[in-house]
């Protein structure tokens, strides 16, 4: 009786840690990429608004050159991903503009590591 009451237990939650964690690894995955974009986003706003890089990329042109580099599908993204990228990276430019750092040195700091990205993003 004890047995079948600990197999009947076991199976019932064996689903259940599976399913979380297969739940979980994904949604793990996709708050990696809103992060990776939210960052360069913000990034590429604050150069463009506060190092007079006008001639960088918007906000839609950078997720999307972003996406593309990722190997993701454009169509497959959803309007809510393209929202919360950009709350967030609204949030994250407020605390790179706040930061104590001069901007000469953020604007040097972030071309430098953001080099990249822009020369694949220009051709």
């Amino acid at each position: 009786m004890k047995i079948i009451k600990k197999t009947t237990i076991a199976l019932f939650l064996l689903p259940i840690t599976f399913g979380c964690q297969l739940k979980n690894k994904t949604h793990f995955i996709e708050k990696s990429t809103i992060n990776k974009i939210t960052a360069l986003t913000s990034s590429i706003h604050f150069l463009k608004e506060e190092c007079n890089n006008e001639w960088l990329p918007s906000e839609a042109e950078t997720i999307s050159a972003a996406l593309r580099m990722m190997g993701q599908n454009k169509s497959d993204i959803s309007t809510e991903f393209h929202t919360e990228i950009s709350s967030m990276a609204k949030i994250r430019y407020a605390e790179i503009k706040s930061d104590i750092l001069e901007n000469d040195i953020k604007c040097r700091e972030l071309e430098n590591l953001l080099s990249n990205f822009i020369i694949k993003i220009n051709n």
